[in-house]
């Protein structure tokens, strides 16, 4: 496959060096090429062969490898990023295809570890601030589309019980009463309540409020199950491959130790089983280790075990 900027064929890097305006940077010709970060390309689709943003990377990236074999760039990162498409060629050519995956994990990684200045407004920069917003967790305090904002306490709920009106006359008193059938704890914060201003609405609103109050139980009772289900099944019957070696929390982050790209290869000709169970990680927390066999999996989960969960959902009996 012939990649092309402007019309060029890249079969021809001199011409294309020669073709490009006086004084266009490499990088940030790269940068500049690839989806606007405001589009928050990154949650639009998952980098598989042969969808549209993919395929935007690879192309751009066969365009910066080939052209980086005729003329340099002055902007830091140069040989860091050539290095880096070089290692996430598939093929091992310079025109790909490229494991795009890969690349952005490592362009993640690159983000995390550098300092951009605020005053940057270069397309690298402006990329590298969001792929590390993103991997940060998209933290509205740390967004690059706007002016940061204060610092947001990301509890579930606070712990105070008054953050509702009454169900039954919609009022918010000073002492709110929560329906003890349907008050749901995660953490010690409150998740979900049905709350009244005292008895005397409680007791009024009843009749309405217990279909209701059943079902957020049967729901709740169904997904507790399900809780502890989904975690066991992913760690009794795992990838070896993706089997984490070592998790490290920094900065807020799980930094996880995955088997070398070498074992993972080699791994279809040892004679193993498939799946195995993940052994405990040094130093690692048991809710460690299952996030970091979760990441990257959430659609897949949802797709996955819908049948269960409504089998769960319909045999929950309650009382």
């Amino acid at each position: 496959m012939m990649h092309m900027m402007g019309g060029l064929g890249l079969s021809n890097p001199q011409g294309f060096a020669r073709a490009l305006p006086a004084g266009t940077d490499l990088v940030e010709h790269f940068f500049e090429s690839l989806p606007a970060p405001s589009s928050d390309y990154l949650s639009l689709s998952i980098p598989m062969m042969g969808c549209p943003l993919t395929r935007k990377f690879d192309q751009e990236l066969g365009v910066f490898l080939s052209a980086s074999e005729v003329f340099t760039s002055q902007t830091a990162d140069h040989k860091h990023l050539v290095k880096l498409a070089k290692m996430c060629s598939i093929s091992g050519a310079l025109g790909g295809p490229f494991d795009v995956a890969q690349f952005q994990a490592r362009l993640a990684q690159l983000a995390l570890s550098k300092t951009i200045p605020n005053d940057d407004t270069s397309f690298k920069a402006q990329h590298l601030r969001y792929f590390r917003w993103v991997v940060r967790g998209r933290k509205d305090e740390e967004s690059p589309f706007k002016t940061p904002g204060p610092s947001i306490d990301h509890a579930i709920l606070p712990n105070s019980s008054n953050v509702a009106p009454c169900a039954a006359c919609s009022k918010i008193g000073a002492s709110m009463r929560a329906c003890t059938a349907c008050k749901f704890l995660t953490e010690g914060s409150v998740t979900f309540a049905t709350l009244y201003c005292d008895k005397v609405c409680q007791t009024a609103h009843w009749k309405q409020h217990k279909g209701c109050c059943k079902a957020l139980r049967r729901v709740y009772r169904a997904m507790s199950i399900f809780e502890q289900i989904y975690p066991l099944c992913a760690e009794m019957a795992a990838d070896p491959c993706a089997s984490p070696q070592k998790i490290l929390e920094e900065d807020g982050m799980l930094k996880v130790h995955l088997p070398s790209i070498a074992d993972d290869l080699a791994f279809g000709y040892r004679g193993t089983h498939i799946l195995v169970k993940v052994p405990d990680v040094p130093g690692a927390s048991k809710e460690q280790k299952i996030a970091s066999l979760m990441v990257g999996h959430c659609a897949e989960m949802v797709a996955s075990t819908k049948k269960l969960f409504e089998y769960l959902l319909q045999r929950t009996l309650l009382p």
